[in-house]
């Protein structure tokens, strides 16, 4: 017998429905009419649809919060896919393929947005870290990349997109702000504010600047990648300084960034600093920090050599 639901164009799924209805309803089949059968194959069919369960979304908005010896993820819950998250793993390192999962991390547990790395060596960047959520389905797709590096205090005494260019050589060690504001740098401790110096007669170095991560401040570099004249303007324009020559962190001083905040800047030149120049966001990059981007600024418009001559 011929199913009175398997019309042309009937969706599939819908007409195998039908067609089990018809087959267990057969004895019935005069006493049901037929627009009753195929209701109940809709309304099936739907329940089907949105009761369908699949594998949890990527966590958003993933961020890495530096501390002493220490990385905390913070991160935004995914949608779950129907079927509870029953927890989240996390891994770290370029092209690793190896999750670590993490403990009480369910959709209610403590650890379900957020989840500190200890046992880390402060000034030593750690790179890529990403978050996934699992549930009864399997694993979810992994959350966006970050990197970070932990440090023994912060840099709560500055201000976010404040900049400055870290100057290292075998005599100096100095971290310019601005005309006449140039402090002491101590590299086993960078976000330390340091002590009133004199300011080199060059004003170069890499450059840095302060961005908060939840309750934590911290100064890290530019990735070199894209950077050119005009995003070298805009970090001496962000320190009221004028004249602004590109180059690397290699070309300006004996050393780098201890992590990296900013990667491919592309700065227009009409930004009022370079914390409003497009860049990838904040912690997402593919640099190493031998990559760190540098500048050579002046107190006048008057010309100054290339960082690299």
């Amino acid at each position: 017998m011929t199913s009175i639901c398997c019309r042309t164009g009937t969706n599939l799924l819908y007409a195998a429905i039908c067609n089990t209805l018809l087959s267990r309803f057969r004895p019935l089949y005069k006493q049901v009419p037929r627009y009753t059968l195929e209701l109940i194959a809709g309304l099936l069919l739907t329940s089907q649809v949105v009761f369908a369960q699949t594998r949890p979304d990527a966590p958003s908005d993933l961020l890495a919060e530096p501390g002493n010896g220490q990385i905390t993820l913070h991160w935004t819950l995914g949608g779950d896919g129907g079927s509870a998250i029953t927890k989240h793993q996390y891994k770290s390192g370029f092209g690793t393929t190896e999750w670590t999962d993490i403990p009480n991390s369910g959709a209610d547990g403590a650890n379900a947005t957020s989840y500190t790395i200890t046992g880390l060596t402060n000034g030593t960047s750690y790179y890529v870290f990403a978050v996934r959520a699992v549930n009864a389905e399997g694993t979810g797709a992994a959350s966006d990349e970050v990197s970070m590096a932990p440090m023994p205090t912060s840099a709560s005494w500055a201000t976010d997109n404040q900049v400055r260019l870290v100057y290292v050589t075998q005599q100096d060690s100095i971290a310019i702000y601005g005309d006449g504001d140039c402090r002491t740098y101590d590299d086993s401790d960078p976000q330390a504010q340091g002590t009133s110096t004199t300011c080199p007669a060059q004003l170069e170095g890499w450059v840095e600047i302060a961005h908060s991560v939840k309750s934590t401040r911290a100064f890290g570099g530019v990735c070199d990648d894209r950077w050119d004249e005009v995003g070298a303007e805009m970090a001496c324009r962000s320190m009221s300084l004028s004249e602004g020559r590109a180059g690397s962190s290699t070309d300006a001083a004996q050393g780098e960034a201890t992590f990296l905040w900013l990667d491919d800047v592309q700065c227009a030149g009409t930004e009022e600093g370079l914390h409003e120049c497009p860049a990838i966001k904040w912690a997402n990059h593919n640099c190493a920090v031998s990559e760190t981007a540098a500048a050579a600024c002046h107190y006048t418009p008057a010309a100054i050599d290339d960082l690299s001559a």
